[in-house]
């Protein structure tokens, strides 16, 4: 029997760390799976994972759990492959996995469980990396997450019955406050950009708001790297940049941090969202790292306003330097 290997990771960094056991230098017979969102394919990382799993020769499944979701929708030209494929019941000649060597199967019911099966048995045993497309419906089974997928990718507790939270306030708080602000702004000036790594809720960005927005909001998907990147060449060619960003995903682009805008010199404003001691205590959204990491690179100047007071004049100098 073979060996059985699973192992948790957060985005795309599930493939590399995949890859490597199944190039495990202790020659055991394994069956390593890689499950993935199709939303966290955007991010290079996962190109490179699958880039480089693909010439070991090995039992390497992936298993693509494509739902036409990532927080928010998705962004690139790699999603509109994935509706191709989608559409041809995988049977497209376009297919971004088989270019990259990889067997395919595509399940077109990826919510029965039945079909899972029988599509994982068989990749089960291949010899060569296999990419197993699964078509899903984000929310299956609960009417007010099918409806309402982005807001229910995360949620606080709600009424099981309609979906509804049992706690509402109309209070303005960060995330509202951040919103108007921005809102504002970019009626103020057309040359603002607004620059989302698909997170655009956290800010405030719902779809609504995306589109007032028309072409002066711009999501690179799950891509922080391209996201700075992207920031400091809008900067450089004389746009003005905000690009709010989550705190404990913003690791990702300590390179481009330090390369692209840092050594730049550009004067983009980077609002750092969840950040310090919060109340998501699982590993991977931990906030309070972004202080001795930005802190760390020089001319990045780094402000924490104590109330939204000083954040509207700390946005308002830094937006103007």
């Amino acid at each position: 029997m073979k060996a059985q290997n699973t192992i948790f990771s957060t985005q795309a960094t599930l493939l590399p760390r995949s890859a490597w056991l199944s190039a495990s230098l202790k020659q055991e017979d394994f069956n390593i799976v890689a499950f993935i969102g199709d939303g966290s394919l955007s991010d290079g990382v996962a190109f490179e994972g699958l880039n480089n799993a693909e010439k070991l020769n090995d039992n390497f499944i992936v298993i693509v759990n494509d739902n036409q979701m990532a927080i928010a929708e998705n962004h690139g030209s790699l999603y509109d492959n994935l509706r191709e494929l989608r559409e041809t019941n995988g049977q497209s000649e376009h297919n971004y996995f088989k270019s990259l060597g990889y067997d395919y199967i595509y399940a077109a019911e990826g919510n029965d469980l039945e079909s899972v099966i029988n599509a994982l048995k068989k990749a089960k045993d291949t010899k060569n990396p296999i990419v197993v497309h699964l078509n899903t419906q984000k929310g299956e089974g609960y009417a007010p997450a099918e409806a309402h997928r982005e807001e229910f990718h995360f949620s606080a507790p709600y009424d099981v019955a309609d979906g509804e939270p049992l706690q509402q306030s109309n209070e303005p708080n960060y995330i509202t406050d951040t919103r108007d602000y921005l809102l504002r702004k970019v009626k103020e000036n057309p040359e603002l950009l607004i620059i989302s790594s698909a997170t655009p809720e956290v800010f405030g960005f719902m779809e609504k708001e995306r589109k007032a927005c028309g072409n002066q909001y711009v999501d690179v998907a799950i891509a922080e790297q391209t996201g700075v990147s992207t920031m400091a060449g809008a900067t450089g060619g004389g746009a003005k940049v905000i690009y709010p960003v989550m705190a404990t995903f913003l690791q990702r682009a300590y390179d481009q941090l330090e390369q692209d805008w840092a050594m730049d010199n550009s004067s983009a404003v980077m609002p750092v969202i969840g950040t310090g001691i919060r109340a998501l205590t699982d590993l991977t959204h931990l906030g309070f790292w972004d202080i001795p990491m930005i802190t760390s690179i020089p001319e990045i100047v780094y402000l924490a306003p104590t109330n939204v007071e000083e954040y509207f004049a700390m946005m308002d100098w830094a937006s103007n330097c």
